[in-house]
């Protein structure tokens, strides 16, 4: 198949086996961001280097080239909205191979849109992977820019192909609101082959329990997007997108969680018991790895916050990186941006516990929860019942639980009695600059 790439101004196109035309499509399609402003270009950084004895061809420049403008690459928001206009992933990644393909050639969008008998908003709304592209297009489009290997234009149609069917594909998400983003994301899992998670804030969602996602919902952190949704339309709709999971072809998970996460659940003692025993039934899932990050293993880049890496293929073939902050969403599409994704996980994963002593931590915290039930609390006899004070149990020999007075459904932190001990002997005496 041919890839396009750009090196000292020339365009070289990489011969590779047909089988592979889909999963090598728009390696230099590094990164876009879903959320654009009212006018976006659609450049794409390239660091990729094409090795001499690979290159197969050149693209001449034909007799009407003109420079490429970068003004030719912009879609405004209202262009976009004109007719069947929605953003896909998939859309995006074939637009910018069709964009790639016009610069190396030297046409215009006016130029471009001309074959077509079109208007130039078609043009940048189709390089903007805002409307799906039609066969017959993609085809003039290559005759125009002198593309003519198979590889390559099949390589394409099947990529339009695959992004019309996802445009119109139903599936359980049509029974139910789903807000923002993950409208998109939802619809791009249930065709994954393989999604590997990292979650250092909370349990993914293909494992939480109902539980575990109503005592979310009453948290804080639920969104305005969220909260016009009720509860139960909520936790139906997590249990809906749990089912691929199971059946014929289930999905491939691999899961990677913070111990921060298994050690601070919403909804107190009781939601701990049961997700905890839940994340302990579905590691035994054939298709599922979950492991866990121990304090112990130190600090990384993936504390920033968590992501998802979608395939579609071969392990790394088609990556598509989801990645969530607590005021943004965003996707990596493809190339050196996903490749850093891919290689952030499998660091992480090699720094984790191995799958059974991840199991087997799983079985501690739940031993260690059991243990909770028996806890004596008594408030410190300093306590103030307008200021924010703890409880604290030392009736256990191991451990020494303490909790928010005002709050004694929530989480609980357990300390040793040496630490304890430690930290009230220096409360007593005033010493507690390093405890602050």
């Amino acid at each position: 198949m041919g890839l396009v790439g750009f090196e000292g101004g020339h365009v070289a196109f990489l011969r590779a086996g047909p089988s592979r035309a889909i999963g090598q499509l728009a390696p230099l399609c590094d990164q876009f961001i879903t959320d654009r402003s009212d006018t976006t270009a659609r450049e794409s950084i390239s660091t990729r280097k094409i090795s001499t004895d690979r290159v197969a061809s050149a693209a001449p420049r034909p007799a009407n080239w003109l420079p490429h403008s970068p003004e030719g690459a912009k879609v405004t928001a209202s262009q976009a909205r004109q007719g069947n206009s929605t953003s896909s992933v998939l859309g995006r990644r074939l637009g910018a191979e069709l964009l790639h393909l016009r610069t190396a050639a030297g046409f215009t969008q006016p130029q471009a849109a001309t074959v077509l008998s079109a208007s130039t908003a078609k043009i940048a709304k189709m390089e903007g992977g805002w409307v799906p592209v039609r066969d017959p297009d993609i085809r003039a489009l290559c005759e125009l820019y002198g593309v003519h290997d198979p590889n390559v234009v099949g390589g394409l149609l099947e990529l339009a192909r695959v992004d019309r069917e996802r445009r119109k594909a139903k599936g359980w998400w049509d029974n139910y609101t789903i807000h923002g983003v993950m409208q998109e994301y939802v619809t791009l899992e249930s065709a994954a082959t393989t999604v590997k998670v990292w979650q250092p804030a909370f349990v993914p969602g293909l494992l939480q329990t109902p539980e575990y996602v109503r005592a979310l919902r009453s948290s804080p952190i639920t969104s305005a997007a969220m909260s016009r949704q009720s509860d139960e339309e909520f936790v139906a709709a997590r249990i809906a997108r749990q089912q691929r999971l199971s059946g014929e072809a289930p999905l491939s998970l691999h899961a990677v969680i913070y111990e921060a996460v298994l050690r601070n659940f919403p909804g107190g003692v009781r939601t701990a018991r049961s997700q905890l025993d839940h994340l302990v039934g579905m590691a035994d899932l054939p298709n599922v790895t979950l492991q866990v990050f121990p304090f112990s293993a130190g600090t990384h880049f993936g504390l920033n916050g968590s992501f998802n890496i979608i395939s579609f293929a071969e392990p790394g073939a088609m990556d598509i990186v989801y990645v969530e902050a607590p005021f943004a969403q965003r996707w990596v599409e493809g190339g050196d941006g996903a490749t850093a994704y891919d290689e952030l996980f499998e660091m992480i994963a090699e720094r984790s516990l191995e799958e059974q002593e991840s199991v087997s931590f799983l079985h501690k915290l739940r031993k260690e929860l059991s243990a909770v039930s028996g806890f004596t609390y008594r408030k410190s006899s300093y306590s103030d019942p307008e200021a924010e004070c703890v409880e604290i149990a030392t009736n256990i020999p191991t451990t020494v639980a303490i909790r928010d007075s005002k709050n004694p459904a929530g989480p609980s932190l357990h300390i040793s009695p040496t630490t304890w001990t430690v930290f009230e002997t220096a409360l007593r005496e005033g010493k507690l600059g390093p405890f602050v």
